[in-house]
């Protein structure tokens, strides 16, 4: 590639980056950001990050593993699967040490990981984005699994649910700085699912479901 091609497209107006970027995939932009430098400075910037976009097919992508980086020890290489293409390809993301969090859950290309910190994070491995989840609300719990979903009444809203270790279950989504309370604190929860719109939490004695994105208790099932 010639130093001309590669300025001609680092300088074209962004107004035009961004309306060549709304006619191509999201494979196909991650891709491109990896012709060249020039080129991965001015797409990074047009990858879609937040809100979560929809009208990009699912990537038949599986996320094989994390390293840390040779190159730089403030970025993370992940390796993914190609299903459709039986191939491999490696790309990075800007966040140091992904390899010693605790994946917790997936969801429509979004990971929510734990750090050694207890930290939560919120993590679009294909783009980069990332976003510390609140620490407010759950000082003192273990997060012990997470679920993600979109809310029906906004699908641009991206709900997390997280159940500790002790059995408290919370919710967030981007924007509160932090964790609302979804029972009462005396009611210690073991699993919760997802399902058709429902989110459901069992304790020894109970089974309880709430409609998502309402906060209040729906029901209670017996032992």
């Amino acid at each position: 590639m010639s130093p001309q091609t590669s300025s001609s497209w680092a300088n074209l107006l962004p107004d035009v980056v961004l309306s060549i970027m709304d006619h191509i995939d999201i494979t196909t932009s991650i891709r491109l950001s990896a012709v060249c430098t020039s080129w991965a400075s001015t797409i990074r910037h047009c990858l879609p990050s937040f809100p979560p976009m929809h009208r990009d097919p699912p990537v038949p992508w599986l996320l094989i593993s994390a390293k840390n980086s040779n190159m730089n020890i403030n970025r993370t290489d992940l390796t993914f699967y190609d299903l459709s293409t039986d191939s491999y390809f490696t790309i990075w993301i800007p966040i140091p040490s992904l390899c010693e969090h605790h994946w917790m859950c997936s969801y429509k290309g979004w990971l929510v990981t734990l750090d050694r910190q207890l930290q939560l994070h919120l993590i679009k491995p294909l783009t980069g984005a990332h976003v510390l989840l609140p620490g407010k609300g759950i000082e003192k719990e273990h997060p012990k699994k997470a679920i993600m979903c979109h809310s029906p009444d906004n699908t641009n809203e991206l709900l997390i649910f997280c159940l500790t270790h002790q059995g408290c279950l919370v919710s967030t989504k981007l924007g509160p700085p932090c964790w609302t309370w979804k029972a009462n604190s005396d009611m210690a929860y073991q699993d919760i699912i997802l399902h058709q719109g429902k989110l459901y939490a069992f304790s020894m004695d109970y089974l309880c479901y709430w409609k998502i994105p309402n906060s209040s208790t729906k029901g209670k099932l017996g032992k």
